[in-house]
């Protein structure tokens, strides 16, 4: 089981866009005292969060207490410390470290402060090259929210960051509208920007082979449309509450909770057995499904909730826009001829085709209207008229043949997109 923890809510930035709401003092050495009991049966892994976990007077004691016990520890830093700082950074074991810069100079100075940028900028530069000598960091990363500072410039950003000649990570985040960003309304984009950002990160993830993207999205329909159109390998995954069942959430001074939203019941890692019986009414509560409304129909029902402490919520028009776009996109392939590719076997049996891929060593079976259309795919036949004359929905069928172009059994004859 992995815990969060806000170790500490002291900083040194005061970003626009931060999600902390409070800042109180934890006498010196209860988290220290935490630590040292931390049940290393139940927790196997630690998110060291803050404010700035850094910052911690106690750090490097709880840093090395988690490697006694064999815990993996990973922080998200702002890296605005000096180079001495760094160096004792990277002599200790630790699995993840990500670096939060929301852009370019100017884009994440406009956010995050004069200054940050260069800083931050600094510590990742010297914790990879501190990393080829140690080799204590497991993986380390960028973390980065859109908004509406860095909207325009992500691209020269990943090119930035596939400068490093690293595999580092890029972890992208929506803003969420919590702490300072509640009070902030103006740092929102509009939905149609943040999917054209989306798409247009998409298309470059390829170009740039030395970074690992990721995009922190829990909206399945988002990360599908994505991979389909521009054939990215996003997980697909979607929101089920893990508060007490993989995950639970420690505040800066050593009080356990579920998660950060539900402050009802103070939580115990002292065994198993009180962890289970103290957890046991927030497990009954997690388990609720709270679908979005107007979802009963996408594929993704089963995967995408809403938190279960919320209300009822409409469906994310981040959804609506990519579903209207994906529509489009499929539909503009209507006067498309296609043939089949020259490497391609078909079998035809009774009641369905099998396709043999030669080229990918792949063998595919299709029902009968699959058979049926692959039987109108002679190079004549627009999408448009396979539609009219099978009588099948021109989306089903433009659907259908561009899945087979993306595997390859297919080709364009004509350009009439």
């Amino acid at each position: 089981m992995k815990i969060v923890v806000d170790l500490t809510n002291k900083c040194n930035l005061s970003c626009k866009h931060c999600g902390a709401t409070k800042l109180k003092d934890c006498p010196e050495g209860v988290m220290l005292n935490f630590f040292k009991e931390l049940n290393s049966d139940i927790i196997d892994s630690v998110d060291l969060l803050g404010g700035e976990p850094f910052l911690h007077p106690n750090i490097f004691e709880i840093i090395n207490i988690l490697n006694k016990k064999g815990i993996l520890i990973n922080i998200i830093t702002n890296g605005q410390f000096n180079d001495d700082f760094i160096n004792r950074i990277s002599q200790n074991n630790i699995s993840s470290i990500f670096v939060s810069i929301d852009g370019l100079e100017k884009d994440n100075d406009n956010l995050r402060g004069k200054g940050s940028f260069k800083k931050a900028d600094n510590f990742l530069k010297k914790i990879i090259k501190n990393n080829n000598r140690f080799h204590n960091i497991s993986f380390i990363g960028v973390n980065t929210v859109i908004n509406v500072y860095n909207k325009d410039n992500l691209i020269p950003f990943m090119l930035y960051l596939n400068g490093f000649g690293e595999n580092i990570g890029w972890q992208i985040n929506p803003l969420l509208g919590e702490g300072k960003a509640a009070e902030n309304r103006d740092l929102f984009i509009k939905n149609e920007d943040e999917i054209d950002i989306l798409e247009n990160i998409a298309k470059n993830v390829n170009l740039n082979k030395n970074l690992i993207v990721s995009l922190n999205y829990n909206l399945p329909l988002i990360l599908e449309y994505l991979n389909k159109r521009y054939s990215t390998e996003f997980p697909v995954k979607g929101y089920q509450c893990d508060a007490c069942i993989s995950t639970i959430y420690c505040d800066e001074f050593g009080d356990l909770y579920p998660c950060r939203k539900y402050r009802k019941k103070i939580l115990s890692v002292e065994s198993m057995e009180r962890f289970q019986e103290t957890s046991k009414e927030f497990l009954k509560l997690s388990l609720i499904e709270n679908h979005y409304i107007g979802c009963d129909n996408c594929a993704y029902t089963g995967i995408c909730n809403n938190c279960p402490l919320e209300k009822e919520r409409q469906r994310p028009e981040l959804c609506q826009v990519c579903e209207n776009r994906y529509v489009e996109y499929i539909n503009s392939f209507k006067n498309c001829i296609y043939m089949v590719s020259k490497d391609i076997i078909l079998e035809n049996l009774k009641n369905k085709l099998v396709l043999i891929s030669i080229k990918n060593d792949k063998k595919y079976e299709y029902d009968v209207n699959g058979k049926e259309i692959y039987s109108l795919i002679n190079g004549k036949n627009t999408v448009m008229s396979i539609s009219q004359k099978l009588d099948i929905d021109l989306f089903d069928v433009s659907y259908f043949l561009y899945n087979e172009l993306i595997k390859s059994n297919i080709r364009i004859l004509n350009n009439s997109i």
